[in-house]
């Protein structure tokens, strides 16, 4: 994923914020505690998908 996808997805101001506490790194910014946090929700949800579509 590209700096300019998370960006989209959290909030230029966000990224912004985690840009500078990464001295510009934008690889360390885009692995700040929130895109963590979206990823482990995305996974989440995804199981959860799964659990309800073996119901079906």
């Amino acid at each position: 994923m590209k700096y300019a996808d998370f960006e989209d997805i959290m909030s230029a101001e966000r990224m912004g914020r985690y840009l500078d506490a990464c001295n510009g790194d934008t690889n360390k910014a885009m692995m700040g505690i929130d895109s963590h946090a979206l990823l482990y929700g995305l996974d989440h949800v995804q199981a959860v998908c799964n659990k309800i579509n073996k119901i079906k």
